[in-house]
């Protein structure tokens, strides 16, 4: 039995892989490599895109709401401007005015 070693020095992985010839051992150990490599990469563009979701979601607490809307004062206010307007306006696609 022939076995191989093979280290990814930037990442520091290492697969070692065992067959009857050398070069099935390497072959084996880089396949094994080249699909922990995508895995990795995947979940890096995976963190990569959470990340920017959560900071277009925000957490939903309290303090991060951005606009009110009182249905029954008929109002919507909105924190970041400061300004108010009733919600029928607000519907009819005037929002403008509360920036």
């Amino acid at each position: 039995m022939n076995s191989a070693k093979i280290v990814h020095l930037p990442t520091g992985l290492v697969r070692t892989a065992q067959t009857r010839s050398r070069e099935n051992s390497l072959a084996l150990a880089m396949q094994s490599i080249h699909a922990d490599l995508d895995r990795l990469a995947e979940g890096a563009a995976r963190s990569a895109e959470n990340s920017v979701r959560q900071r277009q979601v925000g957490t939903g607490e309290r303090s991060d709401r951005r606009r009110t809307w009182a249905f029954q004062r008929d109002c919507v206010e909105d924190f970041r401007s400061g300004k108010r307007m009733r919600c029928g306006d607000a519907l009819k696609g005037f929002l403008d005015r509360l920036w």
